[in-house]
């Protein structure tokens, strides 16, 4: 008779824990390069102006660019991410600039040999063009497979992309963000783009009020038995 209890409340342990899923991936990564000039940021590195564990900023100069931008992995879980990044950027040169590349990714997403829908949405301003691509892959930067490849001229601009794929049990996603200015000065492009899997998940207040139903069901039974 006890055993059937004890198994009560491992399951009810697995709903308890299913209640606080684990956040984002692995480590994310920006890197940032213009010409022959690369900036690769870390998490919690030197280079990463931005405090909190999941978000990266690089605040500086590269080429002919002054450039803010942060990196978020950890909006949402590690089984349903949320991976924001957002920039301000802007070019001074009396020649045409060579472009700025923005890269950021992280990997570690469980994905469980589920299919799943891929979404990728940008907004933002530009004085150039503005190309935006989206991938989700296996390891870090892997551009096996593309969500989105969108590009703007007008200001101010949006779009957004999206396909349903199985990404495997565990997966990486990247954006990429390439900006192209004219000769001149203060030129700026500035965006927020965003990718994100936005499959349901049971809603945490639901599986905690399970969990701790069935685990105080089970021990008051195990108690008595």
């Amino acid at each position: 008779m006890k055993t059937k209890y004890t198994i009560l409340i491992a399951v009810a342990v697995c709903f308890l824990i299913m209640a606080f899923p684990s956040i984002s991936g692995a480590t994310p990564v920006l890197k940032i390069s213009s010409g022959a000039i690369e900036i690769t940021v870390v998490d919690g590195d030197a280079l990463d102006s931005n405090p909190m564990e999941g978000m990266v900023t690089y605040l500086g100069s590269i080429g002919s660019w002054f450039n803010v931008t942060t990196g978020t992995a950890d909006l949402g879980t590690n089984s349903v991410p949320i991976f924001d990044l957002n920039s301000i950027s802007i070019s001074n040169s009396l020649t045409v600039p060579d472009d700025l590349v923005l890269m950021f990714s992280d990997t570690g997403f469980a994905g469980n040999d589920l299919p799943r829908q891929f979404d990728a949405t940008i907004g933002g301003t530009t004085n150039g063009t503005l190309n935006y691509k989206t991938y989700y892959g296996e390891g870090l930067f892997d551009l096996s497979n593309q969500v989105a490849d969108l590009t703007f001229s007008t200001n101010p601009f949006s779009g957004a992309g999206s396909i349903t794929a199985i990404p495997g049990q565990t997966f990486s996603m990247t954006q990429i963000i390439t900006i192209s200015h004219p000769a001149g000065f203060n030129s700026a492009s500035s965006f927020n783009g965003m990718l994100s899997d936005p499959e349901p998940t049971p809603e945490p207040s639901s599986l905690i009020l399970l969990g701790s139903g069935l685990l105080g069901t089970a021990l008051f039974f195990r108690r008595k038995y």
